[in-house]
């Protein structure tokens, strides 16, 4: 028997609460039936086996295919130039709802939309709405934000953070002037570097680079916020003694003794709640939201080590400011 639309809403929002809390898998043939052969397009500025942004938002897809039922298409490596023919083209291939991982498809996006009135885009961390236009922001500068004030407090004073991005979008300079904000809260005195923007998420020799060059200005804690291209970043590291790391958006604790904390913002997490409410009566396709702390499934602070109690304190009363607003001289957009 085929479900109702409010019957579906319900199955899905049940499935959503069992995933976050229980890491359980609500895959079956009535999930599959609630989705209602959804096809879902994903279009990605890099590959999907980067090892970090693109991977994992490919998981959070995967998980939803497992969870939810829907079927999907990717397209992978795709230039910000090429991004409005990329969404015609998963259009044209079925896909009712599509999604430009990241602020560099909003142009494909917004230009693609009036000639899709049918079919559902979205840009992740983009601005602009739309009828059939909507916007999820991952707020990565909260993470990045909470992780650096963190580490400022853990390290010693006067500590130079250097960091290392890919192509300068407002959501990346929005972290940056975050990032100084928070060693000013610290008191530690600490020092951001000018920037180093690459122009490339992918390009790893040109991450290494800018990495070397932030570790030449006396930087001995790098964020390294540039995509598929961070080996680059870590190669530098691995050559460099004394230089620590901040994880950008996957947990990378562990994995090296050179991380500190991971500023975990995870797309994935983001993408899974995307389709999850596009099956659910509250959709509204000009929909704008950003995901920050408040959800932690999308963003969390890792620290790679033992903090003190009294530090730790510091940090999640912070966090509770900023989840609340109530943290003052922030940047618009944390």
């Amino acid at each position: 028997m085929r479900m109702s639309r409010k019957a579906r809403s319900l199955r899905v929002a049940a499935c959503l609460m069992a995933v976050l809390l229980l890491g359980a898998s609500c895959g079956d043939d009535e999930d599959e039936e609630a989705a209602e052969n959804l096809k879902v397009g994903l279009i990605m500025g890099g590959p999907k086996n980067d090892g970090g942004f693109y991977e994992a938002g490919y998981n959070g897809i995967l998980r939803a295919q497992a969870d939810l039922g829907i079927d999907f298409t990717v397209v992978e490596l795709v230039s910000p130039p090429e991004g409005e023919q990329a969404f015609y083209d998963l259009a044209e291939a079925g896909n009712t709802l599509i999604i430009g991982m990241g602020a560099d498809f909003e142009d494909g996006g917004t230009a693609a939309a009036p000639g899709l009135p049918d079919v559902q885009l979205v840009v992740m961390n983009g601005r602009v709405t739309g009828p059939n236009l909507a916007t999820y922001q991952l707020r990565e500068g909260q993470s990045a934000f909470l992780a650096t004030y963190l580490v400022s407090l853990l390290e010693p004073e006067n500590t130079k953070f250097g960091l290392i991005g890919g192509i300068e979008i407002p959501p990346h300079l929005t972290l940056r002037d975050g990032m100084e904000v928070a060693m000013g809260l610290a008191g530690r005195g600490g020092e951001l570097l000018p920037a180093a923007f690459t122009g490339s998420f992918i390009d790893v020799a040109l991450a290494k680079e800018a990495a070397l060059a932030q570790i030449r200005n006396g930087a001995t804690v790098l964020v390294p916020w540039s995509g598929s291209a961070v080996d680059g970043a870590f190669a530098a590291v691995e050559e460099s003694a004394d230089v620590k790391v901040i994880a950008a958006l996957t947990d990378r604790c562990g994995q090296a003794p050179y991380f500190l904390a991971s500023a975990v913002t995870d797309p994935g997490g983001l993408i899974y709640i995307v389709i999850s409410e596009f099956l659910s009566d509250d959709w509204k396709p000009d929909t704008s939201k950003a995901l920050g702390l408040e959800t932690p499934e999308v963003g969390r602070v890792v620290p790679c080590g033992d903090v003190p109690d009294d530090i730790q304190a510091r940090v999640d009363e912070l966090k509770e400011g900023l989840i609340n607003g109530t943290v003052e001289g922030l940047p618009p957009g944390l």
